[in-house]
């Protein structure tokens, strides 16, 4: 879900704080939000969906009721979505774990220069769910513990994400290795 370039940025603290409320309470029956991450203009979003009826009426709503509260917040009016989201059905396992890759170290992507670059490489996103991610290989754990910290001082453990109900978001994506905190989404392959 991609913002029009006169929205606010989506990472500063007030709206990302938002966003993961609108994500946490989006959970509806046959609707779930498992994995995210906060970009400055955007969203990625891992869904599961009963059906395409409930995947677009879940979005729909998620997408409306954000707009209320980034608006709301950044003292705006007007249509805050620059287009329809971009959906993507994942079928396999290599297709899910690719996938949680990309949503989960997105911010790497995005660094600016080099310097962000080696400062998004030592660190995991806290503007995602990967805190609450199941998968992370033991050698994750040094990072984990410092995104604790980080989450435990803004007063930020509370899951806003749902448990994984399929088997492929649950386990059939680790058939490909669990992931390990060193990814990038251009390397998920």
């Amino acid at each position: 879900m991609r913002a029009k370039s006169n929205a606010p940025r989506f990472r500063q603290e007030r709206i990302s704080r938002a966003i993961r409320r609108r994500i946490a309470s989006a959970t509806r029956r046959g609707f779930q939000i498992v994995q995210f991450s906060i970009q400055q203009n955007h969203l990625h979003l891992v869904v599961e969906a009963d059906d395409r009826k409930l995947l677009w009426k879940g979005i729909q709503r998620l997408a409306q009721r954000l707009a209320w509260d980034i608006n709301a917040l950044a003292h705006r009016h007007g249509s805050l979505w620059r287009d329809r989201y971009t959906r993507r059905d994942l079928t396999s396992p290599r297709q899910v774990r690719n996938a949680l890759v990309y949503v989960l170290m997105n911010f790497r992507k995005h660094a600016i220069d080099e310097v962000d670059y080696a400062l998004a490489s030592m660190t995991l996103d806290p503007c995602s769910s990967a805190f609450w991610f199941d998968g992370w290989d033991t050698r994750a754990g040094p990072l984990l513990a410092a995104l604790r910290r980080e989450l435990e001082e803004t007063n930020l453990l509370e899951s806003p994400v749902s448990r994984a109900r399929t088997w492929l978001l649950r386990a059939g994506w680790k058939r490909h290795g669990l992931m390990l905190a060193t990814e990038h989404p251009r390397l998920a392959g």
